[in-house]
């Protein structure tokens, strides 16, 4: 009796595992079969999305394209001095450690300076062609050094209420740079009896880098020792025209101090 009870049981647990094994198996062809349909479905749709993307993309990168302007680009170079003088009606220039106040337009390199200043407030003036300062020596006479450390080499700009520049020394408070009617140094004693030889029209320009080093550079042809000369103003005469020139300048500095 017990034995076949037992029969009984086994055959059925055996048919239960049968039929579990069945209806799990086909839940799992069925699933896998649903999961496949989905991704097969949504492959297309993906592929939609990533060119449609891909084209807006490249919509906006040709619209900012179209509409992008180009940036300038900087000028590299160096702002210079010229300081003409209202007693010479020449401009200071340098040339072979000289020092005058006759220089013209059309040797402009040799009216450049290079305007440093230092932690006081004081300017000191580089000649641009010669690469040497304008100093004042021991005698109070004017000359040039390469030392840019020498305290005799430092001015103090001041500019009169009729906007002409005067330079005052920081080494000696007191005596002024001037020059007399032929172009020289003039005696700093004489600042009050000549004030008009201590006054000077400052015309402040940018040149370029190629035209910096156009000074610079040395002279290359060994016939000719004259200095390089600006072909844009070699023409100028040096008489009423020039003095116009720095007239008008002056003007526009009042007008700028006034405003």
């Amino acid at each position: 009796m017990l034995q076949r009870f037992f029969n009984a049981v086994t055959g059925d647990l055996a048919v239960i595992a049968h039929t579990t094994f069945v209806c799990l198996s086909a839940f799992c062809i069925i699933s896998c079969t649903k999961i496949n349909n989905a991704i097969s479905s949504a492959t297309p749709i993906m592929a939609i999305d990533e060119t449609v993307l891909l084209e807006s993309l490249q919509e906006h990168l040709r619209e900012r394209a179209r509409n992008s302007v180009p940036k300038p680009q900087p000028l590299i170079g160096v702002a210079v001095w010229q300081l003409y003088n209202h007693c010479s009606n020449g401009f200071l220039q340098s040339f072979f450690k000289n020092v005058n106040a006759r220089g013209e337009l059309s040797n402009d390199c040799l009216l450049n300076f290079v305007v440093q200043i230092d932690s006081n407030g004081a300017i000191l003036l580089k000649h641009v062609l010669s690469q040497k300062y304008i100093c004042f020596n021991r005698r109070k006479r004017i000359t040039t050094r390469d030392d840019p450390h020498d305290h005799k080499c430092r001015f103090y700009e001041h500019i009169t209420k009729n906007g002409y520049t005067q330079l005052e020394s920081a080494w000696f408070p007191g005596i002024y740079l001037g020059f007399n009617r032929k172009g020289r140094f003039q005696d700093p004693t004489k600042y009050f009896e000549k004030r008009k030889c201590f006054f000077y029209t400052k015309m402040e320009k940018f040149i370029t880098d190629s035209e910096f080093r156009r000074c610079v550079e040395p002279i290359s042809s060994d016939n000719d020792s004259s200095p390089p000369r600006s072909t844009e103003i070699a023409h100028l005469p040096h008489s009423e025209s020039q003095r116009m020139l720095y007239e008008l300048s002056r003007d526009s500095l009042l007008q700028r101090i006034q405003a």
